[in-house]
Formats: C-alpha cells, sequence, structure tokens
C-alpha cells in the first residue's frame, strides 16, 4: 500500500512596509512623468501655467494626480467659440498682425508645443472679432498615453514589492 505525504508550506509573514514602500516609489515616478508631459505643453510659452501634483497610496488604491485652475490654459485645452474683443477704457487694441500672420505654437491633438506666435506690422483696432480656437485637448493625449505605461509601471512595481516584502518568485 502507498503512502501520501502531504507538507504544509507557511508563506513568511509579508513584509508590508517593503512592499507599499515600491509601489509609492512607481507612483511618484508616474506623478513626475505626467508632470512633465504637461509641462512639455506649455514649453514654449511666456505665460507658465502653475500645475499642482501629487501621490497618495491606500489598502485600495493608488492614485497619482496633476492638474491646473489656470485660466490660460483651460482656453488653449478645451478651446474657445468665436468671440468679439473690444479693449476697456477708451484705447486701441495694438498687436501684431494681420490675417493669417498667427502660428500656433500648438495644435490639437498633438503633444507638446514648437515656437510660434505673431508676426507681421503692428496692427491698431477698436475691435476685433476672434476665430475661436480649436481645444488642444491635451488631457485626453496624456490620459491616453499613460492609460497605456500605468498599468504596465505598476505590474513591474507590483512584482518588485511581492520581492521585497518576501512573497515574490525567484
Amino acid at each position: 500500500m502507498a503512502t501520501i505525504t502531504v507538507k504544509v508550506i507557511k508563506p513568511k509573514k509579508m513584509n508590508q512596509r517593503a512592499f507599499d514602500s515600491v509601489l509609492l516609489k512607481a507612483l511618484a515616478s508616474t506623478e513626475k512623468g505626467i508632470l512633465k508631459d504637461f509641462t512639455d505643453t506649455t514649453a514654449t510659452w511666456k505665460h507658465k501655467p502653475e500645475f499642482r501634483h501629487g501621490h497618495t497610496l491606500n489598502t485600495t488604491r493608488g492614485t497619482a494626480y496633476t492638474d491646473t485652475q489656470d485660466e490660460i490654459y483651460g482656453y488653449v485645452n478645451d478651446g474657445t467659440r468665436p468671440h468679439p474683443i473690444t479693449p476697456k477704457g477708451p484705447w486701441a487694441l495694438k498687436f501684431r498682425g494681420g490675417k493669417g500672420s498667427y502660428r500656433a505654437k500648438t495644435a490639437p491633438r498633438r503633444f507638446g508645443s514648437r515656437p510660434g506666435g505673431p508676426s507681421g506690422p503692428v496692427v491698431y483696432r477698436r475691435s476685433v472679432q476672434h476665430p475661436g480656437t480649436k481645444a488642444r485637448e491635451f488631457d485626453k493625449i496624456i490620459a491616453k498615453r499613460w492609460k497605456t505605461l500605468l498599468p504596465r509601471a505598476m505590474r513591474s512595481a507590483l512584482d518588485k514589492g511581492a520581492k521585497a516584502s518576501g512573497h515574490g518568485i525567484p
């Protein structure tokens, strides 16, 4: 008659602190990457929006975020409708231009920025009809990019965290 011996394997107690430390480092790295993507969209701007950013980790969720309340960034990201521009007070508007003499520094659904701005002679007007601005949708481009990058980064962090906690596969 054959005998079967069963040996119970008890894993080591998980080192939660080591596991969380690795995950926090991965979230911090992700946060920096997202922030860099947003700041890259304004690299050639004179106006520099302030971006808030951070990361958190609790027992059920890790979060990395970047946002801004900057009004000008909102106009560029979300676009504007055609609208009249008139000066406040008795002054005239002064700008460089003429029809077709402005090169945008950014383009819709394209990442980053390039040199651009107004060209041509100085023009004075009592009012102008602004044609509006197409939404650049930087937030959507960056979100799409990180939807691909984030799962890879977190999978790697989970594997490293498991090893650091004593529960990884050698």
